[in-house]
């Protein structure tokens, strides 16, 4: 985590897996769900079921556990732990002291010790037995948790089988979510609260999405939202930059009547869930007008717990950047898939005790620079390069620049303007990115091709034939064919990367406008400049280097054009 100062992120991704034939990984502990490319869990019953050797148990008893299937079918993959059947359902209890070990492992889960089972290899298994030690204390009722995987697209989660306690003990109350409607006064906005606000020129009800928070001795309120579905979650993190990797993350989930309060952590790319401990109260949330708004009150300090036992302490007393996403959950759970829209980050960090309005944007600063330096390079030069090329080569008739036509080196100048935009903007994303990513795929092959045609277009003009060559009049028409289909792969370039969903909606519908609106006056300019050199050649029924076809001005105009352009594109950039 590097970029700038202290941050306060929210980040709530969750890892997308390709299917995990060794066993599921550490962040499943929580949300115990196979997360197969996307796929939701059967809803229709469970052919599986579990067995247990007791009907109740006393602290520190063996308990053996079958995970079992019906006549002629088979499970390819496996979870199983154990929690309260009331109260604080989330730790998990106990620890798996025996099972196979050629085809199951025991996985160790925030603070306990191997207090989750999961298979080893994707063997198909009839049933599996293995071996539960209670606790040394008393915990009451348990709920025997298992998920049965039976191929890559058809597995079930929640198959239970509770277990009572010998000893009737009572189960500790904790927080529960509110049926309370959440709503906002935004004009106490840099008042009575702090409010995270985008885009950047919303004033409250017109934002997308937002976060107000407030501060006592000991707590900190806050109130977040986004635009999303109604089976969504809203997550908000804390972080020491504006990358993601070491945040602490609260998060809503929303799915009619499942609504859950998350606590987790970003280690790298992927979220992890914490136990909340019974830490955050006044919790409610609620779906209106397209938004689901969600609000909660969580101590000044609070600590995540890595699965490597370290423990990390987040104190709202000291400042952090923010960053609000938001995405989909699984059908009929509570489970968090991966965000596909940037999370909006705030600008700054902030200080919690200070109510003032921040603002927030989606981009990180070298996917800034990337795309200003794309706008200019093709916006700009490229259309100059174009249009000098077909329609002022009689600029400046009779004069020469380094002993070669006006034309030619204004025409030269802005290619190699261009490619030299479009190679440090390539250059840039791709360290930023470190390659491609699942995101933005057909965005950076069409980045790609585009570098390697201003490459070759490059090339071309270093080894072209001779005036007076036989083979100038074909290069002439690659070289044209190969710069309209270089021009044409980066607007569609553009096109793809505001239809690829990565983006926040608001920043995509001004990137189409924005592109559409580019084309549209490009092609607009080159016809008015075709109507004015079709006349002037019929005119004189002839076009040679000393007979101007274009007014002057329509150039100046154009250009005006462009960088009216640029600076108007900017904005789908800057301004969200």
């Amino acid at each position: 985590m590097s970029l700038q100062g202290v941050t306060v992120i929210i980040l709530t991704v969750v890892v997308v897996a390709e299917g995990f034939g060794d066993g599921a990984p550490l962040s499943s502990c929580l949300t115990f769900f196979p997360k197969h490319d996307h796929v939701d869990k059967q809803i229709c019953a469970t052919p599986y079921w579990i067995e247990l050797s007791v009907s109740s148990f006393i602290p520190s008893q063996e308990i053996d556990v079958t995970l079992m299937a019906p006549i002629g079918q088979t499970f390819i993959g496996y979870m199983l732990n154990v929690h309260r059947q009331a109260g604080d359902t989330e730790e998990l209890l106990g620890r798996f002291t025996r099972f196979p070990s050629d085809s199951t492992k025991a996985v160790t889960c925030i603070g306990g010790k191997e207090n989750m089972i999961t298979h080893k290899s994707n063997t198909p298994m009839k049933e599996l037995t293995v071996t539960w030690k209670a606790p040394e204390y008393e915990v009451g009722n348990v709920t025997f948790r298992a998920a049965f995987v039976k191929s890559f697209r058809e597995f079930w989660t929640d198959v239970t089988n509770n277990l009572p306690s010998q000893s009737n003990v009572q189960q500790t109350v904790v927080n529960t979510i509110l049926a309370n409607k959440v709503s906002v006064d935004y004009d106490d906005c840099g008042k009575t609260m702090g409010c995270l606000l985008y885009p950047k020129y919303c004033n409250g009800a017109d934002c997308d999405t937002g976060l107000t928070y407030t501060m006592t001795n000991t707590h900190t309120t806050l109130t977040f939202w986004a635009w999303t579905t109604p089976q969504s979650y809203v997550s908000v993190g804390f972080s020491d930059d504006r990358l993601m990797g070491n945040e602490e993350t609260i998060s809503c989930t929303y799915d009619g009547n499942i609504v859950t309060f998350q606590h987790g952590n970003n280690p790298s790319y992927y979220n992890q869930r914490q136990y909340k401990r019974d830490q955050l109260k006044d919790m409610a949330s609620s779906y209106v007008d397209g938004k689901l708004f969600c609000t909660f009150t969580r101590p000044h300090v609070m600590n995540v717990t890595e699965y490597s036992s370290q423990i990390t302490t987040y104190d709202l007393n000291n400042p952090y950047y923010v960053m609000i996403a938001w995405g989909h959950v699984f059908e009929g759970t509570d489970v968090m898939s991966k965000h596909t829209e940037l999370p909006v980050t705030s600008l700054n960090p902030i200080q919690f005790n200070q109510y003032i309005i921040h603002r927030g944007d989606a981009l990180p600063l070298l996917t800034q620079i990337h795309g200003i330096l794309m706008l200019v390079g093709w916006i700009l030069f490229g259309g100059l390069t174009t249009v000098i090329a077909r329609y002022y080569r009689p600029i400046f008739p009779g004069k020469q620049l380094c002993g070669t036509s006006v034309w030619f080196q204004i025409h030269r100048a802005a290619a190699i303007l261009t490619a030299l935009l479009t190679a440090v903007s390539f250059i840039i994303i791709f360290v930023k990115v470190y390659g491609l990513t699942n995101d933005t795929e057909l965005h950076g092959w069409l980045g790609i091709a585009v570098m390697s045609g201003v490459v070759l277009q490059l090339f071309g003009g270093l080894v072209r034939p001779g005036q007076t060559s036989p083979y100038r009049n074909i290069f002439n028409w690659v070289h044209w064919f190969l710069g309209k289909g270089v021009f044409i792969v980066a607007v569609v370039s553009c096109f793809v990367l505001f239809n690829t969903g990565f983006l926040p909606k608001v920043q995509e519908k001004f990137g189409n406008i924005m592109t559409a609106l580019w084309i549209g006056l490009q092609v607009i300019w080159e016809l008015v400049f075709e109507v004015y050199k079709r006349r002037r050649v019929g005119e004189d029924n002839k076009l040679n280097e000393s007979t101007p076809t274009t007014p002057n001005i329509l150039l100046v105009l154009y250009s005006v054009t462009l960088l009216a352009l640029v600076a108007l594109a900017s904005l789908a950039i800057f301004f969200f």
